[in-house]
């Protein structure tokens, strides 16, 4: 099976998880970088070709690691679908702000993720995630 992530970079994106004091699940800390390989898969639908996911985790760089602790609570469900969506918004957040700096509202590119880009990642996640919500919860049963 090909995965979407080493070993290495799960660690190194689980490490910057850690330096922008992100919230995620029990099983994001506990499980090995191989188990979490299985369920991590970039930013986008699993059903999209590996290169789409690629472009948008690429463009979506920043936030790779609210992404994959995403990844993680579709993957484990120890929280509803809400809950898991605004855990990547919350998160989203906690990068931005750290990233930015107390200027942040100075900066256009920054007013740009904050206005455009953070709640466009929510709403497909809320929109479209239905699917892989309920795919992983009968695939768990």
């Amino acid at each position: 099976m090909q995965t979407f992530y080493t070993s290495k970079q799960i660690n190194e994106l689980r490490m910057a998880a850690q330096f922008y004091k992100l919230d995620a699940p029990k099983e994001f800390w506990n499980k090995t970088a191989t188990e979490l390989k299985r369920c991590c898969n970039g930013a986008g639908a699993e059903c999209w070709r590996d290169s789409k996911r690629y472009a948008l985790t690429s463009a979506l760089k920043l936030y790779e690691a609210p992404i994959m602790v995403h990844d993680v609570d579709y993957e484990y469900q120890s929280v509803t679908k809400q809950q898991a969506d605004k855990r990547l918004k919350d998160n989203m957040l906690k990068v931005w702000r750290k990233h930015y700096g107390f200027w942040r509202w100075f900066k256009r590119s920054a007013r740009v993720e904050r206005i455009i880009v953070i709640p466009a990642v929510y709403a497909a996640v809320v929109l479209g995630g239905d699917s892989a919500w309920k795919e992983t919860k009968n695939k768990r049963q």
